[in-house]
């Protein structure tokens, strides 16, 4: 579901059992999307994507508490 904010917007994804799991692993799936693009076949940089994964990644003292729960 997408929630339109001012000047923002938020995208709320269900998920399984583990949502921080599948945080982890939808970061993955987009790098390698991104990382699979033929800079040829492909007009416009991928910055909105950029964007948001830079968004979903964790700032320090929530990495820690994640990597601590391990």
């Amino acid at each position: 579901m997408v929630t339109f904010n001012k000047g923002s917007f938020t995208i709320e994804v269900k998920t399984g059992a583990h949502p921080v799991e599948d945080w982890l692993e939808l970061q993955k799936e987009l790098l390698f999307l991104v990382q699979s693009l033929d800079q040829s076949d492909t007009p416009e940089s991928p910055w909105r994507t950029m964007a948001l994964i830079k968004e979903m990644l964790p700032d320090l003292k929530t990495a820690n508490l994640l990597y601590t729960a391990k």
